[in-house]
């Protein structure tokens, strides 16, 4: 690879982290060392017009959303396709069956569905087949058979909010 040559996609030609993926893979190093891999890329794709170090912090703090890193592993949100229907296969309730005329999650109660994929993680709001009514996903879910196992909770906190049991 010829550092030399500057291409229509680049800025200016980054002198600290030349090679950087030829030498290290950027996918290994940033397995290995993800918060450097991040600054490493804001640096190469970085801006120093504006008062602003890099286009991240261009982006974040100036914004004023910024955030501190303070253990070792860090989960990143991923956009998912968010219509994607899901069958449940049951659902309970305070330990019993749903039925059509249950009020499921009333008081902020915590409700079960199984599903046969599993899809959701922590904080993923799901919409029933009327959107007025959502649930929030508590967990990552266990697996029971070929079935996945979720504790929801009605997305909205109200407790006298509630899922009609025919949605479930």
């Amino acid at each position: 690879m010829d550092n030399s040559i500057l291409n229509n996609l680049q800025l200016y030609k980054g002198k600290w982290f030349s090679d950087l993926v030829d030498t290290n893979k950027i996918s290994a190093a940033s397995q290995q060392m993800p918060y450097q891999v991040a600054t490493v890329l804001s640096y190469v794709f970085g801006t120093k017009d504006g008062g602003y170090q890099t286009s991240l912090d261009l982006l974040t703090g100036g914004l004023g959303n910024t955030m501190v890193i303070d253990k070792p592993s860090f989960e990143y949100n991923v956009m998912i396709d968010s219509d994607r229907a899901v069958t449940i296969r049951w659902a309970q309730f305070q330990g019993a069956s749903v039925t059509s005329t249950t009020k499921v999650g009333v008081s902020n109660t915590p409700f079960l569905i199984a599903c046969e994929d599993n899809w959701f993680g922590p904080g993923a709001i799901i919409e029933f087949d009327d959107r007025e009514y959502q649930a929030r996903i508590q967990d990552n879910g266990y697996q029971d058979g070929n079935l996945w196992i979720y504790t929801c909770f009605v997305a909205d906190g109200n407790p006298s909010s509630y899922i009609p049991g025919d949605l479930l």
